[in-house]
Protein backbone atom coordinates (compact mmCIF):
# COMPACT_ATOMS: atom_id res chain seq x y z
CA UNK A 1 0.00 0.00 0.00
CA UNK A 2 1.34 3.24 -0.90
CA UNK A 3 2.13 5.46 2.01
CA UNK A 4 -0.02 8.84 2.57
CA UNK A 5 1.29 11.46 4.85
CA UNK A 6 -0.39 14.57 5.97
CA UNK A 7 2.33 17.49 4.84
CA UNK A 8 1.75 20.67 7.60
CA UNK A 9 0.11 24.04 6.17
CA UNK A 10 2.86 26.02 7.71
CA UNK A 11 5.35 23.79 5.03
CA UNK A 12 7.75 25.89 3.22
CA UNK A 13 8.62 25.23 -0.36
CA UNK A 14 12.24 23.80 0.61
CA UNK A 15 11.39 21.77 3.29
CA UNK A 16 8.96 20.20 0.43
CA UNK A 17 11.51 19.98 -1.68
CA UNK A 18 13.53 17.99 0.70
CA UNK A 19 10.97 16.05 1.52
CA UNK A 20 10.44 15.38 -2.08
CA UNK A 21 14.16 14.32 -2.49
CA UNK A 22 14.63 11.96 0.13
CA UNK A 23 11.78 9.58 -1.88
CA UNK A 24 13.10 7.12 -3.73
CA UNK A 25 13.19 7.02 -7.65
CA UNK A 26 13.75 4.52 -10.48
CA UNK A 27 16.91 3.70 -10.56
CA UNK A 28 17.52 2.17 -13.61
CA UNK A 29 20.74 3.66 -15.74
CA UNK A 30 19.47 6.03 -17.87
CA UNK A 31 15.87 5.49 -17.05
CA UNK A 32 13.97 8.66 -16.50
CA UNK A 33 10.94 9.25 -14.04
CA UNK A 34 7.82 11.69 -14.58
CA UNK A 35 6.17 13.89 -11.42
CA UNK A 36 2.75 14.69 -12.15
CA UNK A 37 0.92 17.16 -9.89
CA UNK A 38 -2.99 17.94 -10.25
CA UNK A 39 -5.10 20.29 -8.68
CA UNK A 40 -8.86 21.03 -9.72
CA UNK A 41 -11.99 22.23 -8.20
CA UNK A 42 -14.54 19.92 -6.62
CA UNK A 43 -17.08 19.98 -9.74
CA UNK A 44 -13.59 18.56 -11.50
CA UNK A 45 -12.20 22.00 -13.06
CA UNK A 46 -8.68 22.42 -14.09
CA UNK A 47 -8.94 26.34 -14.22
CA UNK A 48 -10.68 29.42 -13.58
CA UNK A 49 -11.13 31.82 -16.61
CA UNK A 50 -8.56 30.01 -18.03
CA UNK A 51 -5.69 29.80 -15.43
CA UNK A 52 -4.77 27.60 -13.06
CA UNK A 53 -2.84 29.53 -10.98
CA UNK A 54 -6.46 30.46 -8.68
CA UNK A 55 -7.23 27.28 -7.34
CA UNK A 56 -4.65 26.43 -5.03
CA UNK A 57 -3.54 28.28 -2.16
CA UNK A 58 -0.12 29.07 -0.50
CA UNK A 59 0.45 25.70 0.30
CA UNK A 60 -0.43 24.35 -3.30
CA UNK A 61 2.22 26.81 -4.41
CA UNK A 62 4.50 26.09 -2.20
CA UNK A 63 4.49 22.01 -3.42
CA UNK A 64 4.18 23.40 -7.18
CA UNK A 65 7.61 25.05 -6.35
CA UNK A 66 8.96 22.35 -4.58
CA UNK A 67 7.70 19.47 -7.34
CA UNK A 68 9.36 22.33 -9.89
CA UNK A 69 13.28 22.31 -8.20
CA UNK A 70 13.30 18.70 -7.75
CA UNK A 71 13.07 18.12 -11.79
CA UNK A 72 15.38 18.42 -14.56
CA UNK A 73 13.35 19.19 -16.62
CA UNK A 74 9.98 21.00 -16.69
CA UNK A 75 7.12 20.27 -19.81
CA UNK A 76 4.47 22.48 -20.52
CA UNK A 77 2.71 22.93 -23.80
CA UNK A 78 2.30 25.95 -25.83
CA UNK A 79 -1.16 27.21 -24.76
CA UNK A 80 -0.04 26.81 -21.01
CA UNK A 81 2.86 28.92 -21.79
CA UNK A 82 0.56 31.53 -23.56
CA UNK A 83 -2.38 31.19 -21.27
CA UNK A 84 0.28 31.68 -18.27
CA UNK A 85 2.45 33.83 -19.66
CA UNK A 86 5.67 32.13 -19.01
CA UNK A 87 9.00 33.43 -18.65
CA UNK A 88 12.18 31.82 -17.75
CA UNK A 89 11.80 29.03 -15.07
CA UNK A 90 12.72 31.15 -11.77
CA UNK A 91 12.95 29.74 -7.90
CA UNK A 92 13.79 30.95 -4.73
CA UNK A 93 17.76 31.13 -4.05
CA UNK A 94 16.90 28.95 -0.73
CA UNK A 95 15.30 26.52 -3.50
CA UNK A 96 18.64 26.96 -5.55
CA UNK A 97 21.10 26.45 -3.25
CA UNK A 98 18.92 23.60 -2.10
CA UNK A 99 19.18 22.09 -5.72
CA UNK A 100 23.02 22.81 -5.26
CA UNK A 101 23.07 21.10 -1.65
CA UNK A 102 21.46 17.76 -4.16
CA UNK A 103 24.22 18.02 -7.07
CA UNK A 104 21.75 19.39 -9.56
CA UNK A 105 22.18 22.91 -11.41
CA UNK A 106 20.82 25.86 -9.54
CA UNK A 107 17.83 25.88 -12.19
CA UNK A 108 16.11 22.95 -14.28
CA UNK A 109 15.20 23.17 -17.96
CA UNK A 110 11.78 24.72 -19.36
CA UNK A 111 10.54 22.22 -22.28
CA UNK A 112 7.50 23.05 -24.68
CA UNK A 113 5.55 21.02 -26.54
CA UNK A 114 4.59 23.41 -29.25
CA UNK A 115 3.32 21.99 -32.77
CA UNK A 116 2.79 25.99 -34.39
CA UNK A 117 6.02 27.67 -32.70
CA UNK A 118 3.76 30.48 -31.50
CA UNK A 119 5.20 31.04 -28.13
CA UNK A 120 5.14 34.39 -26.59
CA UNK A 121 7.89 37.11 -27.25
CA UNK A 122 7.36 39.63 -24.23
CA UNK A 123 7.05 37.83 -21.29
CA UNK A 124 10.80 36.63 -21.15
CA UNK A 125 10.39 33.70 -22.16
CA UNK A 126 13.79 33.82 -24.23
CA UNK A 127 15.85 35.58 -21.79
CA UNK A 128 17.62 32.49 -20.61
CA UNK A 129 17.72 30.40 -23.73
CA UNK A 130 20.28 28.01 -22.75
CA UNK A 131 17.59 26.39 -20.43
CA UNK A 132 14.88 26.21 -22.94
CA UNK A 133 14.04 23.43 -24.98
CA UNK A 134 11.39 23.30 -27.76
CA UNK A 135 9.80 20.15 -29.07
CA UNK A 136 8.36 20.87 -32.35
CA UNK A 137 6.47 18.79 -35.23
CA UNK A 138 9.21 18.30 -38.23
CA UNK A 139 6.31 20.21 -40.58
CA UNK A 140 6.46 23.41 -38.54
CA UNK A 141 8.91 26.15 -41.05
CA UNK A 142 12.09 25.92 -40.77
CA UNK A 143 12.53 29.48 -40.90
CA UNK A 144 11.24 29.50 -37.30
CA UNK A 145 13.22 26.65 -35.82
CA UNK A 146 16.28 28.52 -37.35
CA UNK A 147 15.27 31.54 -35.91
CA UNK A 148 15.10 30.00 -32.56
CA UNK A 149 18.05 28.20 -32.74
CA UNK A 150 20.25 31.15 -33.90
CA UNK A 151 19.39 32.94 -30.20
CA UNK A 152 20.52 29.39 -28.50
CA UNK A 153 17.30 27.59 -27.78
CA UNK A 154 17.54 23.82 -28.32
CA UNK A 155 14.49 22.72 -30.89
CA UNK A 156 13.67 19.62 -31.36
CA UNK A 157 11.45 17.99 -34.23
CA UNK A 158 9.37 15.25 -33.44
CA UNK A 159 7.86 12.90 -36.65
CA UNK A 160 4.10 14.42 -37.29
CA UNK A 161 2.29 11.62 -35.64
CA UNK A 162 4.32 12.18 -32.37
CA UNK A 163 2.86 15.95 -31.95
CA UNK A 164 -0.17 16.01 -34.24
CA UNK A 165 -1.88 13.44 -32.85
CA UNK A 166 0.06 12.25 -29.34
CA UNK A 167 -3.29 9.49 -29.35
CA UNK A 168 -2.57 8.33 -32.32
CA UNK A 169 0.80 7.62 -31.91
CA UNK A 170 0.35 5.69 -28.24
CA UNK A 171 -2.14 3.81 -30.37
CA UNK A 172 0.20 2.60 -32.87
CA UNK A 173 2.44 1.50 -29.35
CA UNK A 174 0.04 -0.70 -28.16
CA UNK A 175 -0.50 -2.37 -31.47
CA UNK A 176 2.77 -2.31 -33.08
CA UNK A 177 5.36 -5.45 -33.24
CA UNK A 178 7.77 -4.31 -30.57
CA UNK A 179 6.31 -6.61 -27.69
CA UNK A 180 8.48 -4.73 -24.91
CA UNK A 181 7.28 -1.26 -26.17
CA UNK A 182 3.70 -2.50 -26.48
CA UNK A 183 3.65 -3.88 -23.03
CA UNK A 184 5.23 -0.82 -21.02
CA UNK A 185 2.65 2.03 -22.84
CA UNK A 186 -0.12 -0.89 -21.87
CA UNK A 187 1.25 -1.11 -18.18
CA UNK A 188 1.71 2.47 -17.94
CA UNK A 189 -1.76 3.71 -19.29
CA UNK A 190 -3.47 0.97 -16.82
CA UNK A 191 -1.49 1.84 -13.93
CA UNK A 192 -2.21 5.43 -14.10
CA UNK A 193 -6.02 5.12 -14.78
CA UNK A 194 -5.59 2.42 -11.45
CA UNK A 195 -4.00 5.25 -9.21
CA UNK A 196 -6.78 7.80 -10.42
CA UNK A 197 -9.23 5.57 -9.73
CA UNK A 198 -9.92 5.59 -6.38
CA UNK A 199 -10.43 8.54 -3.96
CA UNK A 200 -7.90 6.75 -1.40
CA UNK A 201 -4.47 4.09 -2.67
CA UNK A 202 -6.33 0.67 -3.42
CA UNK A 203 -3.38 -1.86 -3.88
CA UNK A 204 -5.93 -4.35 -5.14
CA UNK A 205 -7.39 -2.18 -7.63
CA UNK A 206 -3.25 -1.19 -8.73
CA UNK A 207 -2.37 -5.27 -8.70
CA UNK A 208 -5.54 -6.09 -10.81
CA UNK A 209 -5.07 -3.28 -13.48
CA UNK A 210 -0.77 -4.26 -13.33
CA UNK A 211 -1.62 -8.07 -14.68
CA UNK A 212 -0.16 -8.03 -18.08
CA UNK A 213 -3.17 -9.49 -19.32
CA UNK A 214 -5.55 -6.83 -18.04
CA UNK A 215 -3.37 -3.99 -19.03
CA UNK A 216 -2.83 -4.99 -22.17
CA UNK A 217 -6.67 -5.22 -22.85
CA UNK A 218 -7.97 -1.88 -21.16
CA UNK A 219 -5.32 -0.61 -22.42
CA UNK A 220 -6.00 -1.15 -26.18
CA UNK A 221 -9.96 -1.05 -25.91
CA UNK A 222 -9.77 2.18 -24.63
CA UNK A 223 -7.15 3.57 -26.72
CA UNK A 224 -9.18 2.20 -30.02
CA UNK A 225 -12.47 4.01 -28.93
CA UNK A 226 -10.32 7.66 -28.50
CA UNK A 227 -8.69 7.14 -31.69
CA UNK A 228 -12.06 6.68 -33.37
CA UNK A 229 -13.58 9.71 -31.15
CA UNK A 230 -15.62 6.80 -29.65
CA UNK A 231 -17.48 6.39 -32.79
CA UNK A 232 -19.67 9.79 -31.84
CA UNK A 233 -20.29 12.98 -33.69
CA UNK A 234 -18.77 16.04 -31.16
CA UNK A 235 -21.56 16.22 -28.61
CA UNK A 236 -23.63 13.19 -29.65
CA UNK A 237 -24.05 11.84 -26.55
CA UNK A 238 -25.71 14.94 -24.73
CA UNK A 239 -27.66 16.33 -27.72
CA UNK A 240 -29.41 12.91 -27.96
CA UNK A 241 -30.13 12.29 -24.44
CA UNK A 242 -33.71 13.74 -25.31
CA UNK A 243 -34.11 10.60 -26.87
CA UNK A 244 -34.34 9.17 -22.97
CA UNK A 245 -35.65 12.33 -21.59
CA UNK A 246 -38.73 10.78 -20.53
CA UNK A 247 -37.41 7.52 -18.77
CA UNK A 248 -36.21 7.77 -15.37
CA UNK A 249 -32.79 6.32 -14.23
CA UNK A 250 -30.24 6.81 -12.19
CA UNK A 251 -26.56 9.09 -12.61
CA UNK A 252 -23.90 7.76 -10.11
CA UNK A 253 -21.01 9.52 -9.82
CA UNK A 254 -17.59 10.29 -7.22
CA UNK A 255 -17.24 13.52 -6.13
CA UNK A 256 -13.54 13.14 -6.72
CA UNK A 257 -13.62 11.46 -10.02
CA UNK A 258 -9.96 12.17 -11.59
CA UNK A 259 -10.78 10.03 -14.73
CA UNK A 260 -14.19 11.43 -15.72
CA UNK A 261 -15.04 14.92 -13.77
CA UNK A 262 -17.95 15.46 -12.19
CA UNK A 263 -18.89 18.13 -14.40
CA UNK A 264 -19.90 15.51 -16.78
CA UNK A 265 -22.52 14.02 -14.96
CA UNK A 266 -24.14 17.43 -14.30
CA UNK A 267 -23.93 18.22 -17.43
CA UNK A 268 -26.09 14.76 -18.13
CA UNK A 269 -28.31 15.46 -15.70
CA UNK A 270 -29.73 18.38 -17.44
CA UNK A 271 -30.28 16.84 -20.96
CA UNK A 272 -31.79 13.86 -18.72
CA UNK A 273 -34.12 15.57 -15.92
CA UNK A 274 -36.24 12.14 -15.35
CA UNK A 275 -32.73 10.67 -13.94
CA UNK A 276 -31.80 11.08 -10.29
CA UNK A 277 -28.22 12.35 -9.87
CA UNK A 278 -26.35 10.74 -6.95
CA UNK A 279 -23.28 12.60 -6.02
CA UNK A 280 -21.29 10.15 -3.98
CA UNK A 281 -19.10 12.05 -1.51
CA UNK A 282 -16.46 10.23 -0.20
CA UNK A 283 -15.83 8.39 -3.92
CA UNK A 284 -13.24 8.45 -6.95
CA UNK A 285 -13.98 7.08 -10.41
CA UNK A 286 -13.46 3.33 -9.56
CA UNK A 287 -17.41 0.94 -8.93
CA UNK A 288 -15.15 -0.88 -6.53
CA UNK A 289 -15.26 2.21 -4.29
CA UNK A 290 -18.13 1.58 -1.22
CA UNK A 291 -20.30 4.40 -1.69
CA UNK A 292 -20.69 4.18 -5.59
CA UNK A 293 -21.06 0.46 -4.81
CA UNK A 294 -24.10 0.91 -2.49
CA UNK A 295 -25.28 3.12 -4.62
CA UNK A 296 -25.28 1.09 -7.53
CA UNK A 297 -26.96 -1.99 -4.85
CA UNK A 298 -29.17 0.66 -3.95
CA UNK A 299 -30.28 1.69 -7.64
CA UNK A 300 -30.68 -1.94 -9.13
CA UNK A 301 -32.85 -3.11 -6.20
CA UNK A 302 -35.02 0.17 -6.70
CA UNK A 303 -35.23 -0.81 -10.40
CA UNK A 304 -35.92 -4.40 -9.85
CA UNK A 305 -38.89 -3.00 -7.12
CA UNK A 306 -40.10 -0.91 -10.38
CA UNK A 307 -40.54 -3.69 -12.69
CA UNK A 308 -42.37 -6.06 -10.74
CA UNK A 309 -44.88 -3.45 -9.17
CA UNK A 310 -45.86 -3.17 -13.59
Amino acid sequence: MPEVRTIESHSTAVELFRLLDREPRPSAENSPWVMANMVSTLDGRAALNGRSGRLGGPLDRAMCQAIRAIADVILVGAKTVRVERYGPIRLSAGLQEARRESGRTPLPTLAVLSGSLELPDDTGLFDAPERLHVLTGSSTPEADRRALTAIGVAVEPLAPDELDDCMKAYHGLLTGSNEIARMAAAKAWSLWEAQCATLRPNQDVVDHFSDPHTALSLARIEAHYFVNDAFLEPGQLLRDAVRIADIPGYIIHGRYDMVCPVDNAFALHAAWPRAELQIVRVAGHSAAEPGITDALIRAAMEVAGRVRAG
